[in-house]
């Protein structure tokens, strides 16, 4: 638990952060990249992420810090943050293909149209603003 308070204080601040553009495409990912997403996170995420010493990613109250907001500010946050005892180590197609498997576990559905890691795509896609 001791580890949760500074990455929760950090997910707070980094969702204050505001971008220069409005954001106005919905975040697309494919089914490929969630499946591939899902071993990731399974071998780099899921040791923290099962609740015990940080925040189950499904929970609405993490979901609400990134909803409405640029998929850019999600992806920011994990590549500086995430892995908590390694930030940064994971290759960055590794981290988008993690960010697609967070969305679908909060109920958006993959489509045709990959998630990019090009930063400029990623700042004018925004996540949706409820967990469908």
């Amino acid at each position: 638990m001791r580890r949760a308070v500074p990455i929760i204080a950090a997910v707070l601040l980094a969702s204050t952060a505001t971008v220069g553009s409005t954001p106005g495409e919905a975040v697309t990912f494919t089914a490929e990249q969630a499946a591939a997403g899902a071993v990731v996170f399974n071998q780099q995420c899921v040791g923290c992420h099962d609740g015990s010493d940080a925040p189950v990613l499904t929970h609405p109250g993490v979901w609400s810090h990134w909803a409405g907001r640029p998929a850019y500010r999600l992806y920011d946050f994990i590549t500086q943050f995430m892995p908590a005892d390694r930030p940064g180590i994971l290759p960055r197609e590794n981290y988008v293909l993690a960010m697609a498997h967070l969305l679908q576990l909060n109920g958006m559905a993959a489509s045709d149209n990959p998630l990019s890691e090009d930063v400029d795509s990623l700042r004018r896609q925004i996540a949706p603003l409820a967990r469908p």
